[in-house]
């Protein structure tokens, strides 16, 4: 849904196209992934980084969702998107590390603010559902990142003599 909602990602990754296979991945990694563990990660803030509704505990749960939770989840979408495409593992794995920055970088500039009401107004029970309506746009922007990511090459090791050939 995000590429279509919002075709900028698709000419940003180098096709004004509609992608279905992309489409249907993203749409896959939000089904199977994200969502169970969005819902779990949400009653677990809510549980244990509350504080009794503390004032700093909403930027200290803006804080732990947007480094630990953000990585950890932006490296599940792009390993569940790469294995869908059955890439090779050590590939997927390049993919993963290139793309952790600049997929951080893009949370970073998108979900804080969200984030502020997310954790503030929106009830616990409706809130995977608030942040799934945001996703619409963040897959959108989180696909094109890793779209755009080249895989980290490794440098081939170098080939020593064997003691046989010398």
């Amino acid at each position: 849904m995000a590429q279509v909602a919002v075709p900028r990602a698709n000419a940003e990754a180098g096709s004004r196209a509609l992608n279905r296979g992309r489409v249907l991945r993203s749409t896959a990694a939000g089904l199977v992934s994200h969502g169970p563990q969005l819902h779990v990660w949400t009653v677990l803030l809510e549980r244990y980084v509350n504080f009794g509704g503390v004032v700093w505990s909403l930027p200290l749960k803006i804080f732990l969702d947007q480094t630990f939770f953000a990585s950890y989840l932006n490296a599940a979408y792009c390993f569940f998107i790469e294995a869908m495409q059955r890439r090779p593992l050590r590939e997927i794995g390049r993919r993963v590390r290139s793309s952790w920055w600049p997929s951080l970088k893009a949370s970073w500039r998108f979900w804080p603010i969200a984030h502020a009401f997310t954790y503030s107004v929106v009830p616990l029970h409706l809130r995977v559902l608030w942040v799934d309506v945001l996703e619409i746009v963040w897959v959108a922007i989180l696909s094109s990142c890793v779209a755009r990511c080249e895989p980290v090459v490794e440098a081939p090791a170098e080939s020593k003599p064997s003691p046989m050939t010398t």
